[in-house]
């Protein structure tokens, strides 16, 4: 009984740490202030000695919430707007490659920073699919959101400069549909079980995968 209060005690310390920092990030104007300011507040915690914990069921269907919230993007008008300019994704494409290769290189060098921080500190954006593959590896993940945090950071100081102020403004977008409580159920219930058959298969990240695939799918 007492281990149960402890693991309580951990878990709730956990959340209002990052609670906290989600908050905070929040009012600073952070991007994906919920993630990336809990995310920080946590690892610094946790660098500092305190007792946090997660239990695996938990960080499971956080996985699972995250992937249905990122395939939930995808739609018919992203995909075919990928044939419309091939030449451009292809440059693109290889453009990230050779970042991603020449800065992992670079850090790996480093003392203190394996192969896997390197790498993943190394990725440019897509921040949840990041950490989830990062906390699943042998990567040192305060390392990987400290180096991401730099990246975003920079990001926010050069990109004012760089992009002009009489830029014309962007279309709004179409607002989506609400799917409806059934639908959402439904798409959750088949995000677990692909997830579950991938986390069964040893791929990484399985549950944020399947939520990924059976959101972009169902939706």
């Amino acid at each position: 009984m007492q281990h149960y209060a402890r693991l309580a005690a951990h878990v709730a310390l956990t959340f209002t740490i990052g609670l906290a920092g989600g908050a905070v990030f929040d009012l600073l104007g952070f991007p994906a202030p919920w993630l990336t300011g809990s995310v920080a507040a946590v690892s610094v915690a946790a660098l500092g000695g305190a007792k946090l914990t997660m239990p695996p069921i938990m960080r499971q269907m956080t996985f699972l919430v995250l992937g249905v919230s990122i395939g939930s993007g995808v739609n018919a008008e992203i995909l075919s707007g990928i044939t419309k300019w091939p030449a451009s994704i292809a440059a693109l494409c290889v453009a990230v490659i050779v970042t991603i290769t020449a800065s992992t290189a670079f850090l790996s060098s480093r003392p203190g920073w394996n192969r896997s921080t390197a790498f993943f500190s190394s990725l440019p954006g897509a921040l949840s699919y990041v950490l989830a593959m990062s906390m699943q590896s042998n990567a040192n993940t305060p390392l990987v959101v400290l180096a991401q945090m730099l990246r975003v950071v920079t990001l926010l100081l050069v990109l004012p400069l760089i992009i002009s102020s009489n830029a014309p403004a962007p279309a709004s977008a179409a607002t989506a549909e609400n799917s409806g409580i059934l639908q959402e159920l439904v798409i959750f219930a088949g995000g677990a079980v692909v997830g579950y058959l991938f986390e069964r298969g040893k791929f990484p990240a399985g549950m944020l995968f399947g939520g990924m695939l059976a959101s972009a799918a169902l939706h």
